[in-house]
């Protein structure tokens, strides 16, 4: 028999069990509204992807391969002298359901990938203000989509959520998705080496000192395994940017963003599209010092811009013609900070600034909205090599010349028959 206490007791559980399922449908719903958005707008840019998937590049030559001859161990092997553990991930999960479907898996998999990380920008506790805002500005860069879509190129939005750690509220308990996103990052991108040092102020300012330094030792042993990989392979980067190309920063890495896609930008107005951007963040400088976090970000780009730097002469690379994946990171960083500064600075002449630049970068990414490339008929192929002792698969190196994945007969049967949808029930 109940006592007038829990009788009194009863609908307050019950209000609360109301509450909670009310607060679990609103947050379910918006997960699903968020994901709809930003796969509308990955499709927007890379429609072709999804449309006719495709293998690229290293996908088809090395990682295939390597599943194929050494299974899982394969996902601790470089590729151009790193780790990439979640692009060889979201293929060994894509050969395990598919070898005859595998490219259109995969790409699936890489867009709920995609999809994820611009949520996680858009909904982590970060100094970063702007919220889904943050997720649209990044996936509107101006650069052409070469790292949208693409199984291969997921590692460059993994370097996403490096950058999430290091900007993260130092008063948040989610220790748990910082050691994830650490983790998924810096066993993915190089981009770990950069990141590092900016956690380890972290864990020395910062009074939450046994989180900082969790977060910080798993950063470096991300370090020592990609250190590992470098140095096995012997492809550790020794260039950097001197005399002959720093004049070259500015106009590739702020002009850029405002013009660099149309067909006639002239040096001159690449100049002063940069002119324009350094004169509004010098305008910016009080806000930056009343919230010293947001040197973080500079850093940030700063460090991304030195790394491309290190790897590349800056003469050859365009966000159209040439290299558009490394200006990625970059781009992305700018359009944080304007869309941060959007929302959260006070001076409304600043904010009118900010959100003219946000729309001139809108439609300097129009000319590279989006890309096409050939279908080189993968499950066509993959049907027809059984039948030779050796074969070439041909798959996309640029969208438009093909690579050739050379498979034995073994290699092709196995191909053949991975995965719960294979060509098992047509084959001898």
């Amino acid at each position: 028999m109940l006592t007038q206490d829990s009788k009194d007791c009863e609908p307050q559980s019950s209000g609360t069990t109301t509450d909670r399922r009310r607060m679990l449908t609103q947050a379910a719903v918006r997960y699903l509204m968020l994901f709809i958005l930003f796969f509308a707008l990955l499709y927007l840019r890379r429609s072709a992807q999804l449309l006719h998937p495709q293998v690229w590049d290293e996908d088809g030559t090395e990682i295939l391969p390597g599943l194929l001859d050494h299974g899982l161990k394969s996902l601790f092997f470089p590729i151009n002298g790193y780790l990439i553990v979640v692009p060889k991930l979201i293929s060994a999960i894509s050969l395990a359901i598919s070898g005859l479907y595998y490219p259109l898996v995969s790409t699936v998999i890489t867009w709920g990938f995609i999809v994820g990380v611009c949520i996680a920008i858009s909904l982590s506790p970060t100094w970063l203000k702007g919220g889904v805002l943050l997720g649209v500005a990044t996936l509107l860069v101006p650069c052409d989509p070469e790292v949208f879509g693409v199984p291969l190129y997921s590692f460059w939005w993994a370097s996403l959520l490096l950058f999430l750690v290091v900007l993260w509220e130092q008063d948040s308990n989610d220790i748990k998705f910082r050691i994830c996103f650490t983790l998924l990052g810096g066993l993915s991108s190089p981009i770990i080496f950069l990141v590092t040092p900016f956690l380890a102020v972290r864990a020395v300012v910062f009074r939450k000192r046994k989180r900082e330094l969790a977060i910080l030792a798993a950063a470096l042993f991300c370090c020592g395994m990609q250190a590992l990989a470098a140095l096995h392979t012997g492809q550790v980067t020794a260039g950097t940017i001197n005399h002959r190309n720093q004049h070259e920063i500015l106009p590739k890495f702020i002009g850029y963003y405002l013009a660099g896609n149309y067909r006639h930008a002239t040096s001159n107005l690449l100049w002063f599209a940069a002119g324009v951007l350094v004169a509004f963040f010098l305008m910016a400088t009080p806000f930056i010092l009343r919230r010293p976090q947001y040197l973080f970000l500079v850093g940030l780009w700063a460090g991304t811009v030195y790394l491309v730097g290190r790897r590349l002469d800056l003469s050859l690379i365009h966000p159209r013609l040439a290299g558009p994946r490394y200006f990625f990171l970059p781009f992305v960083l700018v359009s944080w900070f304007l869309v941060s500064f959007l929302r959260e600075s006070r001076r409304r002449d600043l904010r009118l600034f900010a959100a003219g630049l946000l729309l001139i970068s809108l439609l300097n990414m129009l000319p590279v909205r989006s890309r096409t490339h050939q279908d080189f008929h993968w499950a066509e192929h993959l049907s027809n090599c059984g039948k030779y002792d050796g074969y070439s698969i041909p798959i996309s190196w640029d969208g438009q010349t093909p690579w050739l994945l050379k498979v034995s007969r073994d290699q092709c049967v196995a191909l053949q028959r991975a995965g719960l949808f294979n060509l098992r029930s047509r084959l001898p």
